[in-house]
């Protein structure tokens, strides 16, 4: 192991649901779970030693000591916080030491100059990001009886971030959560564009395909439906429903942001890159038949794999901007991926980051990720402003950890939802091609977020073949 890192064990019976509240009194706790086949891994992330936000054009980076220095560029002050590369302990986890949290959508504005000026329903910056030394990894299925500690730095306050957590997982619980959702009481989630509207919106693009403006756009609206609860017992109750591979609660001020996201934004290793965008999407069936030939549909779908094909190409397209020359590849196009509501089509892209390109540099080339934007992504991006009534704010960003260690993982934040006073706002998004048909883009809208909407006790906001 290398010289001057920390890795401990504590030992530990209780479930991830309860270790998240017995950390609670550390202040922030961001949790990310990796979901694989039957097992889940969940790494804890608390008390950062900084952190950095932004709001439209106005950074700012909180030291601990509660000292505030603005900054103006988050993709080179991102580079600038995670410094030079260093190796982390050989059996930690690929997210031990460096930058946890959220980029959100509107962040496109450091990108593109596009105004992010859509009104927003929450509290929550554009960017949230935390510098933590330490990771709480919680793995039952290969280390029963122990949570492990893992940290770039085995110095003062490194350890006693380690003893904190000790303390926390030797004390009393805090008070009991409240009650479980009932689900028979069913509330009616209310759409920010409602079906009318949408409709027109989705012809409105069409004729503007038409017209040569545009290849593809991304169209997504808000539902929002009341949730009683704690989130951390929510999102427990989502994360066991719905095992995304790339789920995560972030914990913050301004609201807890929930995101059972099956989709990889951006994966680097040694330099590697990986990305793997999903498009096409159908609900599963309720019998084994049905849901074959749900599948069967979705794979033969001429319009989802020409939908796909656009946006690896807008991927590879942006990589290649920080790409070694040579080194892109479609590893697999429009392969069958299924999670337990809907199917998915999904297309894997590799590339080798160019000697001297960073972290940062990979960032501002590829946000926000091409599946949720559309192409060319300038122009979609445009018409997205044009066409939608709220922001997306996390939803459609990304959310995951960049490492200190060059390694990072970042998730494309759909199946995402914001908490907030009881209030669960939860976008949902097609793309919108020439031959798109407006019922069933609404139907595949719809279909995104039913699944979710049935776990918290809501409705979807109308059957699309009665409203």
């Amino acid at each position: 192991m290398p010289v001057n890192t920390l890795d401990a064990r504590i030992a530990y019976f209780g479930d991830a649901a309860e270790l998240q509240r017995r950390l609670r009194p550390m202040g922030v706790v961001l949790r990310l779970d990796r979901c694989e086949a039957s097992s889940v891994r969940t790494m804890f992330f608390v008390d950062p030693t900084r952190v950095l936000t932004f709001r439209g054009r106005e950074g700012r980076l909180v030291e601990s000591s509660g000292k505030v220095r603005s900054v103006e560029d988050p993709f080179s002050t991102i580079d600038l916080l995670l410094g030079a590369l260093r190796p982390a302990p050989a059996d930690a986890p690929d997210c031990v030491g460096g930058l946890v949290g959220f980029l959100g959508y509107e962040l496109l504005s450091h990108v593109e100059p596009i105004p992010a000026d859509l009104p927003g329903e929450s509290a929550l910056p554009d960017l949230w990001l935390g510098d933590f030394p330490l990771v709480v990894v919680f793995d039952p299925r290969k280390e029963p009886g122990v949570v492990r500690l893992f940290g770039l730095d085995d110095d003062a306050p490194t350890r006693r971030r380690a003893e904190a957590v000790r303390r926390c997982l030797e004390l009393p619980l805090p008070s009991p959560p409240k009650p479980p959702l009932e689900e028979a009481s069913a509330r009616p989630a209310i759409s920010s564009m409602g079906r009318q509207r949408w409709l027109r919106r989705v012809e409105e693009i069409r004729e503007a395909i038409r017209d040569g403006s545009v290849y593809q756009v991304n169209l997504t609206q808000r539902f929002l439906v009341r949730v009683p609860g704690e989130a951390a017992v929510i999102y427990q109750r989502l994360l066991d429903r719905h095992p995304a591979r790339y789920a995560a609660h972030l914990a913050l001020e301004g609201g807890d942001i929930l995101s059972l996201s099956p989709e990889l934004f951006l994966e680097i290793r040694d330099r590697e890159v990986i990305t793997r965008p999903i498009k096409g999407t159908l609900p599963r069936g309720k019998a084994p038949a049905e849901d074959e030939r749900q599948a069967a549909a979705l794979l033969a779908s001429a319009k989802d794999r020409a939908e796909l094909a656009m946006i690896v190409d807008l991927m590879r397209n942006d990589l290649s901007k920080v790409a070694r020359t040579g080194s892109m590849k479609v590893v697999s196009h429009a392969a069958l991926e299924s999670v337990p509501t809907v199917h998915h089509l999904v297309s894997t892209v590799r590339a080798v980051l160019d000697d001297g390109k960073t972290l940062g540099d990979l960032l501002r080339a590829t946000f926000p990720g091409g599946s949720v934007t559309g192409a060319p992504k300038v122009a979609a991006m445009e018409y997205i402003r044009e066409m939608e009534t709220l922001r997306r704010g996390p939803y459609t960003g990304a959310i995951g950890f960049l490492g200190r260690d060059g390694r990072a993982r970042l998730n494309l934040a759909i199946r995402t939802l914001v908490l907030d006073s009881e209030l669960a706002r939860i976008h949902a998004g097609c793309g919108i091609v020439a031959d798109s048909d407006p019922i069933a883009e609404w139907r595949e809208a719809v279909a995104k977020v039913e699944g979710l909407l049935e776990i918290l006790g809501g409705d979807a906001p109308c059957n699309p073949d009665k409203c």
